[in-house]
């Protein structure tokens, strides 16, 4: 059986390298972060926006760790100096990030597609039943 969740979780994408280096001189990439908030299953998936995620190797394209992109103006001094892209590259969620990040809604939605679906087996099952019952009692004409 699957495991609850609860909370908030987050997903960093790293989208290009930066030449800015993290404050250990780690390599440090424009990434883009979603939340997902879970009740039990995964309930909806927040955009929430650029950060610069700080990667713990080279290849990593989930960094687990993230700096907030600093404000407007210092960010054009960045992509000026070339420590950041510009324009910034085009990012799109996942189809499958989104089907995931709404996972509460699908199994509600199925749930009460089953109870629907059931409800008029059952009912189709009682109405035939009853046919048959009445097909049994019924002899034929009546006697004089």
């Amino acid at each position: 059986m699957g495991k609850m969740l609860f909370g908030t979780s987050e997903k960093l994408t790293c989208v290009a390298d930066v030449g800015a280096k993290g404050p250990a001189g780690e390599p440090l990439c424009l990434a883009f972060k979603t939340s997902t908030v879970s009740f039990v299953a995964p309930l909806y998936l927040r955009k929430d926006g650029w950060v610069l995620g700080l990667r713990e190797s080279p290849t990593q394209e989930h960094p687990t760790s993230f700096f907030d992109l600093p404000d407007g103006p210092r960010v054009a001094e960045m992509q000026l100096a070339g420590l950041l892209p510009a324009p910034f590259p085009p990012f799109q969620v996942a189809t499958i990030d989104y089907v995931f990040g709404y996972m509460l809604w699908w199994v509600i939605a199925l749930v009460a597609l089953w109870a629907v679906v059931e409800s008029r087996v059952k009912r189709r099952r009682a109405a035939r039943e009853v046919a048959v019952a009445e097909a049994a009692a019924d002899d034929g004409p009546p006697a004089k």
